[in-house]
């Protein structure tokens, strides 16, 4: 074999192992932002529920509705496609929400 051709197929297993790299920390970075939107659109979604419980305003209840209604779609969009590629993500991320969830909200009630 000459030196050519061995250059030419090094070359080739760099790119490939390079490609290879890409898209596992393109899926990685895929997965974490469809987490971060499970996380965040259903935290945001029980402060806004609180706030939705404490006024007494009927437009700013419905500006209220609004915003859980699309933090709610946010929400099940992701977990729907996170689920498809990773389910044990899904899981993990429920637990942590819920725990998170007693926490915050049972403590901020009892102050």
């Amino acid at each position: 074999m000459d030196f050519e051709v061995k250059d030419s197929i090094l070359e080739e297993e760099k790119e490939t192992h390079i490609v290879k790299i890409v898209v596992s920390a393109e899926e990685k970075t895929h997965h974490t932002n469809l987490k971060m939107i499970m996380l965040n659109s259903s935290l945001n979604h029980a402060y806004t529920q609180l706030e939705y419980e404490k006024t007494d305003c009927l437009m700013k209840q419905e500006e209220l509705s609004i915003r859980m209604e699309a933090l709610r779609d946010a929400y099940f969009h992701a977990r729907k496609k996170l689920w498809n590629e990773a389910p044990q993500s899904v899981v993990d991320i429920e637990a942590d929400l819920e725990a998170q969830k007693r926490e915050f909200f049972h403590i901020g009630h009892h102050a």
